[in-house]
């Protein structure tokens, strides 16, 4: 009589591991044995574990972020008399601090006066980032340069003379009737307001401790 004739039923081989760990097992000793399991059918072989020992799992190698510093802010400033009519600024060498293509800081810009003839330039590789504006010949002493800071720029002071770095460029910026229509504009404002050529802009001094500086000196004109 075959062997599994004679067997109704065989429960199925549980191996339980010795060695429980979270890092995982490996088996090192198999035997084969044969299990039947149903009446009438063909025995098989059934490989069995007789040895198990505990396989560490590798730890992972950590890995370190560097941060990158962030830029220094950088930028320059110069500023000239228009005809004795307003201001023309120029903030350039602009990095590390302006990421909306000067938004920010025509806003701040904007809290010095009646602004006009905003320009905006965005980095190249030949040249940095640069912004051209105009202001009217009274507003509060430093306020074009707390504007900057304001902004998220440095702390700097504008250089009377307009020596900027590319003149010629920036004159380009504007369409031929632009210079006149500024000139409309700001002699407008001056004949409710009448100012002499003694009127100028004192820039921001940083090493004061003065919180914001008087107005500009201004004569009025009799």
């Amino acid at each position: 009589m075959h062997f599994c004739d004679m067997v109704t039923s065989t429960p199925p081989i549980t191996t339980i591991i010795p060695i429980a760990t979270k890092s995982g097992s490996s088996c090192v000793s198999i035997s084969t044995t044969t299990i039947c399991l149903i009446p009438r059918d063909p025995c098989v072989p059934s490989a069995v574990c007789n040895s198990w020992v505990a396989t560490p799992t590798p730890t992972p190698t950590p890995t370190t972020t560097t941060k990158k510093p962030s830029p220094t802010p950088t930028a320059d400033c110069s500023s000239r008399k228009v005809h004795n009519l307003y201001y023309e600024f120029e903030i350039y060498n602009i990095d590390g601090w302006v990421s909306d293509r000067g938004g920010s800081l025509k806003d701040q810009e904007e809290g010095c006066g009646a602004l006009t003839g905003w320009e905006w330039s965005d980095a190249d590789s030949d040249t940095p980032a640069y912004a051209k504006f105009n202001l009217p010949l009274w507003m509060k002493s430093g306020c074009v340069e707390r504007a900057i800071a304001s902004a998220g720029g440095p702390k700097i002071s504008c250089q009377n003379g307009g020596g900027g770095h590319a003149g010629n460029q920036l004159n380009q910026l504007y369409q031929p009737d632009q210079p006149r229509d500024f000139d409309s504009f700001y002699r407008n404002m001056q004949s409710e307001a009448p100012l002499s050529s003694d009127a100028t802009y004192v820039p921001m001094d940083w090493g004061t401790t003065t919180a914001t500086s008087p107005s500009m000196t201004l004569s009025m004109a009799l």
